[in-house]
């Protein structure tokens, strides 16, 4: 009758195995997530790797070079810094040697009275409203053992009178 092969059924006990049309997703979402994941490692690595090549490129050349440039300078630094010289002639005023200065300075502080330091103002101000708020017939606050604000602040400088 028909002129084709013969269509037989399959045999009870087996299971008939098809192509599968669908992929598998899980499979693909964790290869394309590894795949991710090493390409923004290895951007990452080497953005970091050209960034210490760069500063270690700079720090050997800049900082650690001793530049003609930067022996000038320093040689100049040195020079204002250790010499007597003039630094404004039409108002009097004059360059000192760095420890000279350093000397005169804490000479200065040395020869200080500490009661002629002005307190900070800041600290001065906050004093200022406590003690015009106290009544003027109560007897003066009690000093506690704990030292005060103004006695660990620095005092402020001031300039001497010409």
């Amino acid at each position: 009758m028909s002129a084709g092969p013969a269509h037989q059924p399959a045999p009870a006990g087996d299971e008939l195995e098809f192509e599968r049309d669908q992929p598998n997703n899980g499979v693909i979402l964790v290869i394309v997530l590894a795949i991710v994941s090493t390409i923004v490692a290895s951007v990452v690595f080497v953005d970091q790797y050209f960034g210490y090549a760069i500063r270690s490129e700079q720090s050997r050349k800049v900082l650690e070079a001793d530049s003609p440039l930067l022996r000038e300078l320093r040689a100049g630094e040195q020079s204002r810094l250790g010499r007597y010289q003039w630094a404004s002639k039409k108002d009097g005023q004059v360059r000192i040697p760095i420890d000279r200065a350093r000397e005169l300075v804490l000479a200065e502080w040395a020869a200080r009275n500490p009661a002629d330091v002005p307190l900070v103002p800041a600290v001065a101000a906050a004093a200022a409203p406590a003690s015009s708020a106290a009544p003027a017939s109560s007897a003066a606050p009690a000093t506690s053992a704990a030292p005060s604000a103004s006695a660990s602040a620095a005092p402020a400088p001031h300039k001497p009178a010409p």
